[in-house]
């Protein structure tokens, strides 16, 4: 029993001598355990070490990897890049933190007058509970960026152009560039505004917000997303999945959206092509003007108001519907199950209507003369007007008519 005992608290004992050690960042967990071991420790101790270096001119391209820290790049009239870099090393012992600093360097390798590569770089693993790594980079603006960063902030302001930046747990702004740009981030806020050319974005788990861009095509999942202030756009392509989505402002040629399990909310939207296809998503629109709309959704609530164009067309599963039309489209086809439909007309409107329902009902608060035909599960209001053609087909659900509230 005793020999029990003692083995016990000899294990106790072990075990809080390797926490402690875990705990002050002097060994590591191997990788592939839940234990995050890449978070600072000793912040209140940081020392110090800083390095700069300048290339002349000409060179075209710059590329960047740095296992953790901050990145600044600013633009610069004098042709030549300077970069600055001051290496961070946490650690309330002075001579340990001087053995942290000996574990990493800051390279770079040029390619004659094509561009320059540099890196932050560890023989052993890169010790990520002590040290950082922040760069500042002052650069020409036709500078060619490739930049990719961990576990610290990308801020690129004016500077670059055909820019792809890859960061991962850390804030990203980019912003005033004149061309094409590629970003992808993970867990971090994204910040994009005034991009002349085409955004390709890979966003999951960020905060997103996005303004004054030409084009966007972007993949984002368990995040958010806010563009807004779009004008005279090409194309908005986005595929989400579990995301917030939040258009405002916008007017483009083409803009179609997929996601899934969220939102989709539009408000102040113009476009010639509108596709929406999601699933277990509200669908909220607002002043919406397009002339084809095509909209899919299965599983959650559908409501579109304010809502003008030629061709409309909605298909819906397992839920309701909310439709108010600005203007009478040339065309409405709208097919649900499961789920009801209320449609609010525009006033002194004269649409032909065809309205069909299996295992529900159609209520006419309308001043319309409408002929009603009723079978033993199936009800078809019907009228022939003088312009517009709407037609509705729903199976367990109802179908209401209203005109606009006054």
């Amino acid at each position: 029993m005793k020999k029990k005992e003692l083995f016990l608290i000899g294990g106790l004992i072990l075990f809080g001598l390797i926490f402690q050690y875990i705990d002050s960042g002097d060994i590591s967990l191997v990788r592939g355990c839940s234990t995050d071991d890449r978070s600072i420790v000793d912040r209140n101790h940081p020392h110090e070490f800083s390095d700069s270096f300048t290339f002349e001119s000409p060179l075209k391209e710059l590329k960047l990897d740095n296992k953790a820290g901050n990145v600044e790049i600013i633009p610069s009239d004098s042709g030549n890049i300077l970069v600055e870099s001051v290496l961070i090393v946490y650690h309330k012992d002075s001579s340990k933190a001087e053995k942290y600093r000996d574990m990493v360097s800051v390279t770079n390798q040029t390619d004659g007058v094509k561009g320059i590569v540099i890196t932050s770089h560890s023989g052993e693993d890169f010790p990520y509970r002590r040290v950082r790594v922040n760069f500042k980079l002052f650069i020409p603006r036709e500078t060619i960026l490739d930049i990719r960063n961990r576990f610290g902030d990308i801020d690129i302001e004016g500077a670059g152009r055909m820019i792809k930046v890859d960061g991962k747990f850390g804030d990203l702004t980019v912003g005033n560039i004149p061309s094409d740009i590629s970003v992808i981030n993970r867990f971090g806020k994204t910040e994009i505004h005034h991009i002349d050319g085409k955004i390709e974005m890979d966003l999951k788990f960020s905060e997103a917000g996005v303004t004054d861009v030409s084009s966007i095509d972007c993949r984002i999942r368990h995040s958010t997303l806010r563009l807004s202030g779009v004008k005279n756009s090409r194309s908005v392509n986005i595929e989400g999945e579990h995301t917030k989505l939040f258009l405002t402002d916008i007017l483009s040629d083409q803009i179609k959206i997929k996601n899934s399990h969220n939102l989709i909310d539009l408000k102040n939207v113009k476009t010639t092509d509108l596709l929406l296809t999601s699933r277990h998503c509200v669908i909220k629109a607002d002043n919406l003007t397009s002339d084809s709309i095509s909209i899919k959704n299965s599983y959650n609530k559908t409501r579109l108001n304010g809502v003008s164009g030629r061709q409309l067309n909605v298909l819906i599963t397992h839920g309701d519907l909310d439709l108010s039309l600005q203007t009478l489209f040339d065309t409405v086809f709208i097919t649900n199950t499961h789920s009801d439909i209320t449609m609010i007309l525009p006033s002194d409107s004269d649409p032909t209507l065809s309205l069909n329902t299996k295992y529900g009902d159609i209520s006419n608060r309308t001043n319309l003369e409408i002929n009603a035909v009723k079978a033993r599960y199936l009800t078809t209001y019907s009228r022939t007007g003088t312009r517009s053609e709407i037609n509705i087909n729903t199976s367990y659900g109802d179908i209401t008519l209203k005109e606009p509230a006054h």
